[in-house]
């Protein structure tokens, strides 16, 4: 036995009942968490008069190890666009990370408020008429070991 390691037979012995690791979500399916994540920040849109994104104070180590507050960007699923066509994009996520609907990364264009939520209602039908076991969802499901997955899926208006 290498030094340091615990073994589960032997703590098995001691009394111990193990349990494989799995993170409940109350029973959600990959799909289903995602169409809340879309529902809600629709939600979001339709209870702001614009598009701005508000601002929160984050406290963070300077290099000095200082302490300073810091003015950054709230976190959504649209931002402008600098230079383009179209005045925003957005692009759907969960916990963090983009939901690629193509190989290549692809930005979702809008100009105003209601442009945004029709944009992402059609996202929102397109991935519930998705069957569940559906490799779309392989990208946001957790028990899913891959990090890189490439979907031939594509969205068009």
């Amino acid at each position: 036995m290498e030094k340091d390691t615990l073994h589960i037979e032997q703590l098995s012995q001691l009394g111990l009942e193990f349990y494989d690791n799995k993170l409940t979500t109350n029973g959600l399916t990959p799909k289903e968490k995602l169409i809340n994540k879309i529902d809600d920040e629709i939600n979001v849109v339709n209870q702001r008069n614009d598009l701005e994104l508000k601002k929160r104070i984050k406290k963070i180590k300077n290099k000095d190890g200082e302490i300073i507050e810091r003015s950054i960007n709230e976190i959504r699923f649209w931002k402008k666009r600098k230079n383009e066509e179209t005045l925003f994009g957005f692009n759907i996520k969960y916990k963090g990370k983009i939901v690629k609907f193509s190989k290549n990364d692809k930005i979702i264009g809008f100009n105003t408020k209601d442009e945004l939520i029709d944009k992402m209602t059609i996202c929102r039908n397109y991935i519930s008429d998705l069957n569940d076991s559906n490799t779309f969802f392989e990208q946001i499901d957790s028990s899913k070991n891959k990090v890189n997955v490439e979907v031939s899926t594509t969205v068009n208006e």
